[in-house]
């Protein structure tokens, strides 16, 4: 359990695209390190990939660091599966009103970013993944000028057996966080990370989180969406059925999990 809890306890201190100024580690070999690691290298199936993204500026000034727009734009990801074979570069579609995905990072500072890499692959076969992540244009100095920096790096990932135990841990943690924290942008990044957590366990601690949150509406019912099973059917109908915005939220919802059922039937 200790993997389960350690992919979540970053809800309270770092959020997905907010800046978290930390004195910058020591021994880069560059001016501007960028390393990159997953928060959890051992999942379960159906549990999210978390990936964090470490900038270290040791220059004496600031830098930009741009991950481009919704703070995916920028980065593409090559994905061997357990069977050997490698994808295609992968890359996220951005539209609509998204973030611009730049943040500033003082002399001697750290920014820390992390990405759901599910949002680039579904990693829905258990065993060992590599991943390749590139990040382009990644730092500018603040006049504008791009800075040679290496922005590229592997991680591993192994996906195990379908655990339980573990996916009940995040829903949990998931629900409480939208539940207790007073912060929009952790109830955000829980009702996000929901959306990749693909398991009938899901359904009960998202309807936990729909009773306490209607910020997050969008979110929590798309992440119903993504869920097979009567539970989350169930579920989406007793949203459907409310009055006002949260209804019609669930009711697009609904049709539009219809409409991928008879695109897979056909």
């Amino acid at each position: 359990m200790k993997g389960a809890a350690s992919s979540l306890t970053i809800l309270g201190t770092v959020a997905w695209g907010v800046l978290l100024m930390l004195p910058a580690a020591p021994g880069a070999a560059q001016d501007v390190g960028v390393s990159f690691s997953v928060v959890d290298p051992a999942v379960s199936l159906h549990e999210p990939v978390i990936l964090e993204i470490a900038f270290d500026n040791q220059r004496s000034q600031p830098v930009v660091v741009n991950l481009g727009l919704g703070y995916k734009e920028n980065v593409s990801v090559f994905v061997v599966t357990p069977d050997g074979k490698e994808t295609a570069r992968l890359t996220v579609p951005v539209s609509g009103f998204v973030a611009a995905g730049k943040a500033t990072v003082d002399a001697r500072g750290r920014y820390l970013a992390r990405l759901i890499l599910d949002e680039w692959y579904r990693f829905s076969t258990v065993g060992h993944y590599r991943v390749r992540i590139e990040i382009l244009d990644a730092v500018r100095d603040m006049s504008g000028e791009p800075l040679e920096v290496a922005s590229s790096g592997v991680v591993d990932v192994e996906v195990m057996p379908r655990d339980a135990h573990r996916l009940n841990a995040m829903g949990e943690q998931l629900a409480k966080a939208i539940e207790t924290s007073e912060s929009a942008a952790i109830t955000m990044e829980a009702a996000r990370t929901f959306r990749y957590l693909r398991d009938p366990i899901a359904v009960p601690y998202i309807v936990r989180a729909l009773k306490k949150s209607r910020a997050d509406d969008w979110m929590l019912l798309n992440a119903l969406m993504e869920i097979s099973g009567k539970e989350a059917d169930q579920a989406l109908a007793v949203a459907a059925a409310e009055p006002g915005e949260r209804g019609e939220i669930a009711r697009s919802v609904v049709l539009a999990r219809r409409a991928r059922v008879q695109e897979k039937g056909n």
